[in-house]
């Protein structure tokens, strides 16, 4: 599922099994691994993400390079790889300035309001997060529209 850690050795260094959506990608950013995203680090990242991406080195990601990136961050992660995501103006060109937007509305929806610093440990996804989002479809209950239950 989305957010699920690809490596026994991520899991292990991160002691999560599944992440908050684009928390892979942010939790690389951690480059001196000590739990905290520094400004400098988070900026650097940034600028480590899209160049990774951008395969053919023009300044710009297509949907192709976008998914490929993606898929080679430690997690799975369908939030990060939906092309629409990181194109506002759905010109199908992702250029640094739009790809770094996201990315920092994605750490801005992690960082505590009061925290100067992103934590990794606020990435990971939690108990509830990692439970099933439905657990009564999979038991064959749900609700109608008039709310009754039936199986």
């Amino acid at each position: 599922g989305s957010g699920q850690l690809k490596s026994k050795e991520a899991r292990k260094k991160l002691d999560a099994d599944k992440l908050k959506p684009g928390g892979g990608l942010l939790a690389s950013f951690d480059i001196d691994g000590d739990g905290l995203i520094s400004a400098e680090e988070f900026e650097a990242g940034i600028k480590r993400a899209f160049a990774d991406a951008d395969e053919n080195e023009d300044g710009e990601l297509t949907a192709l390079e976008q998914q490929a990136w993606a898929a080679s961050l430690p997690t799975r992660d369908d939030s990060l790889s939906n092309p629409t995501r990181f194109d506002p103006n759905l010109d199908r060109r992702v250029t640094f300035e739009e790809f770094s937007s996201v990315i920092i509305d994605l750490g801005s929806d992690y960082r505590g309001e009061e925290d100067a610093q992103l934590t990794v440990a606020s990435l990971k996804a939690s108990k509830k997060e990692e439970r099933n989002r439905f657990p009564n479809l999979l038991q064959g209950q749900f609700e109608t529209r008039s709310g009754t239950a039936r199986n």
